[in-house]
């Protein structure tokens, strides 16, 4: 599930979705740098590339639910 945030309201480990011109990739923020014109978002994807971004304050971004991991329900207790 997403949620449509501000940018000033994202905080390290949010996963954030970003659509580009190649599709849509959803990022873990790892860096969040406060600047005067606007914010600088480091993260990973999913696949462990890195990936940064900017932002304006007041500009909106879709912040993701934590997903669950696949089979995790399965796994035993340890």
């Amino acid at each position: 599930m997403t949620a449509e945030t501000l940018a000033e309201d994202l905080e390290l480990d949010n996963l954030v979705e970003r659509i580009t011109l190649y599709g849509t990739v959803v990022i873990r923020l790892t860096q969040v740098e406060h600047r005067v014109n606007g914010i600088k978002f480091t993260g990973r994807t999913e696949a462990g590339t890195q990936y940064c971004f900017g932002l304006k304050y007041g500009e909106p971004a879709t912040r993701v639910d934590e997903r669950p991991i696949v089979g995790a329900e399965s796994m035993p207790n340890q």
